[in-house]
């Protein structure tokens, strides 16, 4: 399947909206307002996380040096390509010349919601609670569509489209084990055999 350059004000403005709603989404979970709006309101909620892993931490890419134990790694690894899949589905309908991308989001969605439920938990509990892993998975969210408009659009459907195709074809359970192993197996001393 062949990608097309060019991207549309529609895809554009469900990017724009999606993003919109996580920062919303995150701006509830803070506690104090801040007179400097959302941004500020998400500033002050990533500072009141707890000490048990720094958000910045968190944010790194893939192989960053962080070694977790297994289900805490495949936990984060799912986290994060289920966030690309939504990405994807809200910026790559043209691309793709899918016009319902994101429906295929919530498709595959319903039918990973169990591993994608436990890694929930387990990053929630990791992070403190629900507060904290409200603003750690907006940060995940913004991070990515910020990448989507930084490189724009074309590119970054370009980018996404084999992964895209695979979480939506494969196992995503086995996917998500087997680039655990690969970024855990990449790190000196970090056990990557998953338990």
């Amino acid at each position: 399947m062949q990608i097309r350059p060019t991207c549309g004000a529609v895809t554009a403005r469900r990017l724009f909206l999606g993003v919109l709603i996580l920062l919303v989404a995150a701006c509830q979970s803070a506690k104090a307002p801040d007179a400097q709006g959302p941004v500020g309101q998400i500033s002050a909620a990533v500072a009141a996380l707890p000490p048990r892993g720094p958000v910045s931490g968190l944010l790194q890419p893939s192989g960053s040096g962080t070694c977790y134990p297994w289900r805490q790694a495949f936990a984060d690894m799912v986290m994060r390509l289920h966030t690309q899949m939504l990405v994807t589905g809200l910026t790559c309908d043209e691309a793709y010349g899918r016009p319902d991308l994101y429906g295929t989001y919530r498709q595959f969605t319903l039918a990973n919601a169990e591993t994608v439920r436990s890694a929930e938990q387990v990053t929630a509990a990791r992070l403190g609670g629900l507060t904290a892993f409200d603003t750690y998975r907006s940060r995940l969210a913004n991070a990515e569509a910020l990448l989507a408009v930084e490189a724009t659009p074309g590119t970054y459907c370009a980018a996404r489209q084999a992964r895209f195709r695979t979480m939506e074809t494969g196992d995503f359970r086995e996917y998500a084990t087997a680039l655990t192993m690969r970024q855990l197996s990449s790190l000196p001393n970090c056990d990557a055999s998953p338990r």
